[in-house]
Protein backbone atom coordinates (compact mmCIF):
# COMPACT_ATOMS: atom_id res chain seq x y z
CA UNK A 1 0.00 0.00 0.00
CA UNK A 2 1.12 3.37 -1.05
CA UNK A 3 -0.05 6.03 2.14
CA UNK A 4 -1.12 9.36 0.46
CA UNK A 5 -1.56 12.03 3.02
CA UNK A 6 -4.92 14.15 2.15
CA UNK A 7 -5.69 18.01 3.46
CA UNK A 8 -8.42 18.29 5.82
CA UNK A 9 -10.69 19.57 3.17
CA UNK A 10 -9.91 17.92 -0.21
CA UNK A 11 -11.99 19.44 -3.23
CA UNK A 12 -11.38 16.52 -5.88
CA UNK A 13 -12.59 17.93 -9.29
CA UNK A 14 -12.96 15.85 -12.53
CA UNK A 15 -10.06 15.71 -14.52
CA UNK A 16 -11.20 13.37 -17.63
CA UNK A 17 -14.52 13.56 -19.57
CA UNK A 18 -13.48 10.97 -22.28
CA UNK A 19 -13.15 12.24 -25.48
CA UNK A 20 -15.30 9.14 -26.36
CA UNK A 21 -18.16 10.97 -25.47
CA UNK A 22 -19.19 9.75 -22.22
CA UNK A 23 -21.96 11.83 -20.91
CA UNK A 24 -22.36 14.45 -17.83
CA UNK A 25 -23.14 12.20 -14.84
CA UNK A 26 -23.76 15.41 -12.62
CA UNK A 27 -22.15 16.35 -9.22
CA UNK A 28 -22.09 14.29 -5.80
CA UNK A 29 -20.91 16.25 -2.62
CA UNK A 30 -19.46 13.60 -0.52
CA UNK A 31 -18.54 13.87 3.26
CA UNK A 32 -15.81 11.68 5.16
CA UNK A 33 -13.50 11.18 7.77
CA UNK A 34 -10.23 12.57 7.04
CA UNK A 35 -7.75 9.65 4.66
CA UNK A 36 -10.64 7.09 4.92
CA UNK A 37 -10.64 6.37 1.07
CA UNK A 38 -8.19 5.49 -1.66
CA UNK A 39 -8.48 8.49 -3.87
CA UNK A 40 -7.49 6.28 -7.00
CA UNK A 41 -11.01 4.92 -6.61
CA UNK A 42 -12.60 8.35 -6.38
CA UNK A 43 -10.93 9.19 -9.83
CA UNK A 44 -11.72 5.90 -11.28
CA UNK A 45 -15.52 6.23 -10.26
CA UNK A 46 -15.35 9.38 -12.03
CA UNK A 47 -13.95 8.23 -15.50
CA UNK A 48 -16.17 5.65 -15.23
CA UNK A 49 -19.56 7.28 -14.52
CA UNK A 50 -18.90 10.84 -15.56
CA UNK A 51 -19.51 11.55 -12.22
CA UNK A 52 -17.70 14.70 -10.71
CA UNK A 53 -16.71 14.16 -7.08
CA UNK A 54 -16.97 16.99 -4.70
CA UNK A 55 -14.98 15.54 -1.43
CA UNK A 56 -14.77 17.28 1.55
CA UNK A 57 -13.39 15.58 4.94
CA UNK A 58 -13.96 16.03 9.08
CA UNK A 59 -12.42 14.71 12.31
CA UNK A 60 -15.23 13.24 14.44
CA UNK A 61 -19.02 12.27 13.98
CA UNK A 62 -19.62 15.72 16.13
CA UNK A 63 -17.72 17.56 13.09
CA UNK A 64 -20.39 15.78 10.89
CA UNK A 65 -23.73 15.99 12.80
CA UNK A 66 -22.78 19.89 12.52
CA UNK A 67 -22.64 19.65 8.93
CA UNK A 68 -25.54 18.26 8.21
CA UNK A 69 -27.55 20.14 10.89
CA UNK A 70 -26.21 23.84 9.32
CA UNK A 71 -27.09 22.29 5.78
CA UNK A 72 -25.08 25.02 4.41
CA UNK A 73 -23.63 22.06 1.92
CA UNK A 74 -26.01 19.86 0.80
CA UNK A 75 -24.23 16.35 0.78
CA UNK A 76 -25.56 13.28 -0.97
CA UNK A 77 -23.59 11.07 0.64
CA UNK A 78 -21.85 10.70 4.25
CA UNK A 79 -20.08 8.07 6.34
CA UNK A 80 -20.77 8.47 10.13
CA UNK A 81 -20.67 6.19 12.68
CA UNK A 82 -23.23 3.97 14.83
CA UNK A 83 -24.66 6.47 16.73
CA UNK A 84 -24.58 8.91 14.37
CA UNK A 85 -26.53 7.02 12.04
CA UNK A 86 -29.35 6.26 15.05
CA UNK A 87 -29.51 10.20 15.95
CA UNK A 88 -30.27 10.99 12.15
CA UNK A 89 -33.05 8.56 11.46
CA UNK A 90 -34.49 9.54 14.67
CA UNK A 91 -34.67 12.94 13.72
CA UNK A 92 -35.49 12.36 10.07
CA UNK A 93 -32.09 13.24 8.45
CA UNK A 94 -31.08 10.56 6.25
CA UNK A 95 -33.38 8.19 4.08
CA UNK A 96 -33.40 4.34 3.36
CA UNK A 97 -31.50 2.95 0.80
CA UNK A 98 -33.08 1.67 -2.53
CA UNK A 99 -30.74 -1.77 -2.25
CA UNK A 100 -31.84 -2.31 -6.16
CA UNK A 101 -29.93 0.27 -6.75
CA UNK A 102 -26.49 -1.15 -4.62
CA UNK A 103 -26.70 -4.97 -7.27
CA UNK A 104 -22.84 -5.48 -6.06
CA UNK A 105 -23.68 -4.78 -1.66
CA UNK A 106 -24.12 -8.98 -0.52
CA UNK A 107 -25.32 -8.99 3.04
CA UNK A 108 -24.72 -12.27 3.34
CA UNK A 109 -21.21 -11.57 2.67
CA UNK A 110 -20.99 -9.07 5.65
CA UNK A 111 -18.78 -10.52 8.48
CA UNK A 112 -20.38 -12.02 11.57
CA UNK A 113 -19.58 -9.42 14.06
CA UNK A 114 -21.07 -6.62 11.70
CA UNK A 115 -24.07 -8.64 11.40
CA UNK A 116 -24.35 -8.81 15.06
CA UNK A 117 -23.60 -4.78 15.59
CA UNK A 118 -26.24 -3.28 13.05
CA UNK A 119 -29.00 -5.97 13.00
CA UNK A 120 -31.91 -5.07 15.08
CA UNK A 121 -30.62 -0.92 14.89
CA UNK A 122 -32.87 1.67 13.84
CA UNK A 123 -30.35 2.28 10.82
CA UNK A 124 -30.08 -0.99 9.80
CA UNK A 125 -32.03 0.10 6.44
CA UNK A 126 -30.49 3.79 5.60
CA UNK A 127 -26.75 2.24 5.62
CA UNK A 128 -24.51 0.00 3.88
CA UNK A 129 -21.68 -0.80 6.16
CA UNK A 130 -17.46 0.68 5.45
CA UNK A 131 -15.49 -0.68 7.91
CA UNK A 132 -15.06 -1.13 11.84
CA UNK A 133 -13.39 -1.53 14.81
CA UNK A 134 -12.22 -0.78 17.96
CA UNK A 135 -10.74 1.88 19.75
CA UNK A 136 -8.13 1.47 21.99
CA UNK A 137 -4.37 2.89 23.10
CA UNK A 138 -1.63 2.54 20.60
CA UNK A 139 1.61 3.45 22.21
CA UNK A 140 5.56 3.68 21.44
CA UNK A 141 7.46 0.10 22.14
CA UNK A 142 10.70 2.16 23.13
CA UNK A 143 9.53 3.53 26.35
CA UNK A 144 10.51 1.03 29.16
CA UNK A 145 7.47 -0.65 31.24
CA UNK A 146 5.05 0.84 28.96
CA UNK A 147 3.74 -2.43 27.38
CA UNK A 148 3.57 -4.01 30.58
CA UNK A 149 1.64 -1.27 32.22
CA UNK A 150 -1.23 -0.92 29.28
CA UNK A 151 -1.69 -4.86 29.80
CA UNK A 152 -2.20 -4.45 33.08
CA UNK A 153 -4.36 -1.32 33.79
CA UNK A 154 -5.84 -1.14 30.22
CA UNK A 155 -7.85 2.59 29.50
CA UNK A 156 -6.47 3.40 33.53
CA UNK A 157 -2.92 4.03 31.97
CA UNK A 158 -4.81 7.50 30.38
CA UNK A 159 -6.02 8.49 33.73
CA UNK A 160 -3.16 8.76 36.25
CA UNK A 161 -3.15 11.99 37.85
CA UNK A 162 1.13 11.79 38.19
CA UNK A 163 1.62 9.72 34.95
CA UNK A 164 5.04 9.44 33.86
CA UNK A 165 3.61 9.04 30.41
CA UNK A 166 3.07 11.82 27.59
CA UNK A 167 -0.67 10.91 27.16
CA UNK A 168 -2.71 11.75 23.76
CA UNK A 169 -6.25 12.17 23.90
CA UNK A 170 -8.48 11.78 21.14
CA UNK A 171 -11.02 14.92 21.07
CA UNK A 172 -14.15 13.85 21.10
CA UNK A 173 -16.71 13.77 24.45
CA UNK A 174 -17.75 9.91 22.70
CA UNK A 175 -14.24 8.35 22.75
CA UNK A 176 -12.55 10.90 25.94
CA UNK A 177 -15.65 10.12 27.95
CA UNK A 178 -16.56 6.24 27.20
CA UNK A 179 -12.59 5.28 27.66
CA UNK A 180 -13.17 6.65 31.35
CA UNK A 181 -16.66 5.35 31.43
CA UNK A 182 -15.66 1.90 30.41
CA UNK A 183 -12.48 1.94 32.74
CA UNK A 184 -14.47 2.89 35.82
CA UNK A 185 -16.53 -0.08 34.90
CA UNK A 186 -19.45 1.11 33.61
CA UNK A 187 -20.99 1.21 30.24
CA UNK A 188 -20.30 4.22 27.92
CA UNK A 189 -23.74 4.57 26.93
CA UNK A 190 -24.93 5.23 30.47
CA UNK A 191 -27.32 7.80 31.43
CA UNK A 192 -26.47 7.73 35.23
CA UNK A 193 -24.91 11.53 35.88
CA UNK A 194 -22.80 9.97 38.65
CA UNK A 195 -21.32 8.03 36.36
CA UNK A 196 -20.60 10.51 33.97
CA UNK A 197 -19.35 12.57 36.35
CA UNK A 198 -16.77 10.19 37.83
CA UNK A 199 -15.87 9.79 34.17
CA UNK A 200 -15.63 13.81 34.14
CA UNK A 201 -13.60 14.08 37.23
CA UNK A 202 -10.65 11.22 35.91
CA UNK A 203 -10.29 12.92 32.69
CA UNK A 204 -10.66 16.59 34.28
CA UNK A 205 -7.29 15.27 36.45
CA UNK A 206 -5.63 13.46 34.19
CA UNK A 207 -2.25 13.88 32.86
CA UNK A 208 -2.98 14.66 28.76
CA UNK A 209 -0.53 16.19 27.11
CA UNK A 210 -2.19 16.57 23.73
CA UNK A 211 -5.64 16.19 22.50
CA UNK A 212 -6.40 15.47 18.71
CA UNK A 213 -7.85 12.96 16.25
CA UNK A 214 -6.28 11.24 12.99
CA UNK A 215 -2.69 12.84 13.88
CA UNK A 216 -2.27 10.73 17.38
CA UNK A 217 -1.39 8.26 15.79
CA UNK A 218 2.14 10.02 13.88
CA UNK A 219 2.51 11.84 17.20
CA UNK A 220 3.44 8.53 18.89
CA UNK A 221 5.41 7.13 16.05
CA UNK A 222 7.61 10.38 16.11
CA UNK A 223 7.69 10.02 20.11
CA UNK A 224 6.02 13.28 21.22
CA UNK A 225 3.44 11.11 22.41
CA UNK A 226 3.88 7.83 24.54
CA UNK A 227 0.41 6.13 24.43
CA UNK A 228 -2.99 7.95 22.70
CA UNK A 229 -6.23 7.00 22.62
CA UNK A 230 -6.64 5.90 19.05
CA UNK A 231 -9.01 3.97 16.78
CA UNK A 232 -8.09 0.37 15.66
CA UNK A 233 -7.28 1.84 12.16
CA UNK A 234 -5.05 4.30 12.91
CA UNK A 235 -2.75 1.52 14.22
CA UNK A 236 -3.22 -0.79 11.07
CA UNK A 237 -2.84 2.28 8.49
CA UNK A 238 0.71 3.16 9.90
CA UNK A 239 1.66 -0.74 10.43
CA UNK A 240 0.66 -1.40 6.60
CA UNK A 241 2.95 2.06 5.45
CA UNK A 242 6.29 1.02 7.82
CA UNK A 243 5.58 -2.80 6.45
CA UNK A 244 5.40 -1.40 3.09
CA UNK A 245 8.33 1.00 3.31
CA UNK A 246 10.47 -1.69 4.93
CA UNK A 247 10.89 1.09 7.94
CA UNK A 248 10.95 -0.08 11.40
CA UNK A 249 7.73 -0.45 13.56
CA UNK A 250 8.21 0.49 17.09
CA UNK A 251 4.82 0.97 17.48
CA UNK A 252 1.98 -1.30 19.29
CA UNK A 253 -1.78 -1.39 19.94
CA UNK A 254 -3.82 -2.84 22.17
CA UNK A 255 -7.48 -3.24 22.88
CA UNK A 256 -9.10 -3.20 26.12
CA UNK A 257 -11.02 -6.14 27.21
CA UNK A 258 -14.05 -4.03 28.18
CA UNK A 259 -13.92 -1.50 24.90
CA UNK A 260 -15.90 0.50 22.19
CA UNK A 261 -16.84 -1.36 18.83
CA UNK A 262 -18.19 1.08 16.05
CA UNK A 263 -19.26 0.24 12.67
CA UNK A 264 -18.83 3.43 9.61
CA UNK A 265 -21.72 3.22 7.03
CA UNK A 266 -22.31 5.08 3.81
CA UNK A 267 -26.04 7.02 4.26
CA UNK A 268 -27.57 9.41 2.11
CA UNK A 269 -29.18 12.89 3.25
CA UNK A 270 -32.53 13.66 3.51
CA UNK A 271 -31.92 16.85 1.59
CA UNK A 272 -29.51 14.90 -1.05
CA UNK A 273 -29.66 16.73 -4.94
CA UNK A 274 -28.27 13.34 -6.53
CA UNK A 275 -29.50 10.47 -4.97
CA UNK A 276 -28.82 8.34 -8.01
CA UNK A 277 -25.13 9.28 -7.97
CA UNK A 278 -24.95 8.65 -4.47
CA UNK A 279 -25.99 4.71 -4.61
CA UNK A 280 -24.05 4.46 -7.60
CA UNK A 281 -20.64 5.29 -5.22
CA UNK A 282 -22.01 3.00 -2.79
CA UNK A 283 -22.12 0.14 -5.40
CA UNK A 284 -18.67 1.16 -7.17
CA UNK A 285 -17.26 0.80 -3.59
CA UNK A 286 -18.96 -2.47 -2.26
CA UNK A 287 -17.56 -4.16 -5.22
CA UNK A 288 -14.95 -6.99 -4.19
CA UNK A 289 -12.06 -5.43 -6.42
CA UNK A 290 -12.32 -1.77 -5.39
CA UNK A 291 -13.43 -3.08 -1.64
CA UNK A 292 -10.19 -5.18 -1.60
CA UNK A 293 -8.38 -1.81 -3.06
CA UNK A 294 -9.53 0.52 -0.04
CA UNK A 295 -8.98 -1.90 2.53
CA UNK A 296 -5.52 -2.17 1.38
CA UNK A 297 -5.01 1.83 1.71
CA UNK A 298 -7.35 2.46 4.41
CA UNK A 299 -6.32 -0.29 7.27
CA UNK A 300 -9.33 -0.57 8.77
CA UNK A 301 -11.01 -3.69 9.39
CA UNK A 302 -13.09 -4.15 5.89
CA UNK A 303 -16.92 -5.34 6.88
CA UNK A 304 -16.60 -8.40 4.27
CA UNK A 305 -15.14 -11.63 4.74
CA UNK A 306 -14.10 -11.99 1.64
CA UNK A 307 -11.79 -9.21 2.28
CA UNK A 308 -11.37 -9.41 5.69
CA UNK A 309 -10.17 -12.61 4.94
CA UNK A 310 -7.52 -11.66 2.20
CA UNK A 311 -5.79 -8.39 4.31
CA UNK A 312 -5.83 -10.69 7.26
CA UNK A 313 -3.92 -13.67 4.81
CA UNK A 314 -1.29 -10.97 2.75
CA UNK A 315 -0.31 -8.89 5.93
CA UNK A 316 -0.12 -11.63 8.20
CA UNK A 317 -1.86 -9.82 10.89
CA UNK A 318 -2.97 -10.72 14.49
CA UNK A 319 -6.41 -11.63 13.95
CA UNK A 320 -6.94 -11.42 18.00
CA UNK A 321 -6.64 -7.21 17.32
CA UNK A 322 -8.08 -7.20 13.53
CA UNK A 323 -10.95 -8.59 14.51
CA UNK A 324 -13.14 -6.06 16.46
CA UNK A 325 -15.28 -8.15 18.46
CA UNK A 326 -12.95 -11.24 19.61
CA UNK A 327 -14.51 -14.17 21.67
CA UNK A 328 -14.47 -13.59 25.78
CA UNK A 329 -14.41 -9.96 25.59
CA UNK A 330 -16.94 -7.15 26.12
CA UNK A 331 -17.64 -4.70 23.46
CA UNK A 332 -20.13 -1.91 23.53
CA UNK A 333 -21.39 0.07 20.44
CA UNK A 334 -21.93 3.81 21.07
CA UNK A 335 -25.98 4.73 20.99
CA UNK A 336 -27.45 7.89 20.57
CA UNK A 337 -30.34 7.70 23.41
CA UNK A 338 -31.34 11.49 23.49
CA UNK A 339 -30.08 15.33 22.50
CA UNK A 340 -30.25 15.57 26.23
CA UNK A 341 -27.79 12.76 27.07
CA UNK A 342 -25.30 14.03 24.08
CA UNK A 343 -25.64 17.45 25.31
CA UNK A 344 -24.58 16.39 28.84
CA UNK A 345 -21.54 14.28 27.78
CA UNK A 346 -20.01 17.72 25.67
CA UNK A 347 -20.82 19.54 28.52
CA UNK A 348 -18.77 17.46 30.80
CA UNK A 349 -15.98 16.79 28.14
CA UNK A 350 -15.68 20.65 27.87
CA UNK A 351 -15.30 21.50 31.44
CA UNK A 352 -12.65 18.54 31.28
CA UNK A 353 -10.43 19.80 28.64
CA UNK A 354 -10.50 23.13 30.21
CA UNK A 355 -8.72 21.98 33.01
Amino acid sequence: MKKIWISITLLLLVTVLSACGQSDGGTLNVLNWGDYINPDLITRFEEETGIEVIYDEVGSNEEMDVRIQLATTEYDLMVPSDYMMDKWVQEGQIQPLDFDLIPNYDANNLMAGVVDLIDDERFYDYTVPYFYGTIGLMYNTNVEGLAEAIEARGFGVLFDQDSPYAIGMYDSPRDALGAALMHLGYSPNTEDASHIQMAETILKFANIAAYGEDDLNNRVIEGNLDVALVYSGDYFDELYAHEAEGLDVNFAYYAPERTNVWVDGFVIPENANNVEAAHAFINFMVDPDNALDNADYVGYTPVFTDTYETILADFELDASIFNPIPSGQTRYIYQFLSSAHNEALLEAFNRAKSN
